[in-house]
C-alpha cells in the first residue's frame, strides 16, 4: 500500500505515514500510489513534509523530561549533601578561624543544592503525573538550571524547546489531568 500523500510505500494498519506524518486513518485502500494509476511516467516528487506536532509527541517528550528532571534532581542533592556534611565534619580538621567561615559558607550552599534538588524531583514526578502545575514550574527550574553547565543548561534548552510554545501549552492542558 501507499500513501495518499506523499506516495512512499506503508505498512497495513499504519495510522500515521512514516514519511509525511500525515494520518491515514481515512486512507482508501490501494495498492498503487494515486498518482501512478493508469500511467507509466513516475509520478512527481512530492513538497517535503512539514514539521507537524501530534499530542504523542508532546507526551513522549514530556515522560522523557520528567525522568531527566527525576535524574537531575538525584544527582543534585549529592553535593548538597556533601557540602552540608563537609561543614560540619570538616570542622574538626580546620584552625579556629575557618571554622565559622566555612560554616556559613558551605551549610547555605549545600541547602540551596537540596532545594533544588527536592524541586526537580517534584517538578519530574509531577510532569510523569502530567499535573497542570508542573509545566510551568518546569519553566521556572529551566531557566534556574541554564546557568548549571553543562548538564543542566542542557536540561533547561531541552524544558524550553518542549514546553514553552504556546501550541505546547495547549497540548500539555489537553494531557494534564483536570484541577
Amino acid at each position: 500500500m501507499y500513501c495518499p500523500h506523499c506516495g512512499k510505500p506503508i505498512q497495513t494498519g499504519q495510522l500515521y505515514c512514516p514519511e509525511c506524518g500525515k494520518p491515514l486513518a481515512s486512507m482508501p485502500a490501494a495498492s498503487v500510489p494515486p498518482a501512478m494509476v493508469g500511467s507509466t511516467i513516475p509520478a512527481p516528487k512530492p513538497s517535503p513534509p512539514q514539521a507537524q506536532s501530534h499530542p504523542r509527541d508532546l507526551a513522549w517528550h514530556v515522560r522523557l523530561l520528567g525522568i531527566f528532571w527525576i535524574i537531575y534532581g538525584g544527582l543534585r542533592i549529592i553535593p548538597g549533601l556533601f557540602f552540608m556534611s563537609l561543614a560540619h565534619v570538616g570542622r574538626a580538621f580546620l584552625p579556629w578561624p575557618m571554622r565559622g567561615f566555612l560554616a556559613h559558607m558551605l551549610v547555605p550552599l549545600g541547602v540551596l543544592f537540596a532545594a533544588t534538588a527536592v524541586a526537580g524531583i517534584v517538578v519530574g514526578w509531577g510532569l510523569l503525573q502530567r499535573e497542570p502545575w508542573a509545566r510551568i514550574l518546569a519553566l521556572v527550574l529551566g531557566a534556574l538550571a541554564l546557568v548549571h553547565i553543562p548538564i543542566g543548561t542542557a536540561l533547561g534548552i531541552y524544558t524550553f524547546w518542549a514546553l514553552l510554545s504556546a501550541q505546547s501549552g495547549q497540548e500539555y492542558r489537553a494531557l494534564s489531568r483536570p484541577a
